[in-house]
């Protein structure tokens, strides 16, 4: 009987050992990672792209979320100053090895101050093997962007 007990003992620490480390490989990247590629806004009924732009996404794995922030943009041309926009809140899963990002209805920030003529809607993409790519509407603009890790 004892034998038993053990044997079953033993398999349960087995499996149990066995799904801590399949967690392990579906959790979120701890820190922050910067993105560096082309960002692409709809103006007017034109693509507007904007090169060597930078996305710094910082993680929050107690929340299963993260924060995009699109440093020092100007969404078109002729935008007079850029601007460091912040997307909080942003849902981030793990799927092997993609990180899975998707939001609805946030508002952005830029230097604290909410931007809600501009609420982030939409937004959906990925970050797989070192490359970001995602899109959003930023009120009635959408947006595109594709980057590669910046290490």
């Amino acid at each position: 009987m004892k034998k038993i007990f053990a044997i079953l003992a033993a398999a349960l620490l087995i499996a149990s050992c066995g799904s801590d480390s399949k967690d392990d490989n579906n959790s979120l990247p701890v820190g922050t990672t910067n993105y560096k590629g082309t960002m692409t806004v709809v103006f007017q009924g034109q693509d507007v792209p904007t090169e060597n732009v930078v996305l710094t996404v910082n993680y929050d794995q107690k929340k299963g979320q993260a924060s995009i922030l699109f440093n020092q943009v100007k969404f078109v041309p002729q935008m007079p100053i850029t601007l460091d926009i912040t997307v909080p809140g942003v849902t981030a899963t793990v799927s092997g090895e993609k990180v899975n990002l998707s939001a609805e209805g946030i508002e952005p920030t830029a230097g604290g101050v909410p931007y809600e003529d501009y609420l982030v809607t939409g937004l959906n993409g990925s970050i797989y093997k070192g490359v970001l790519d995602i899109s959003l509407k930023f009120g009635n603009f959408p947006t595109k962007f594709n980057g590669t890790l910046i290490e």
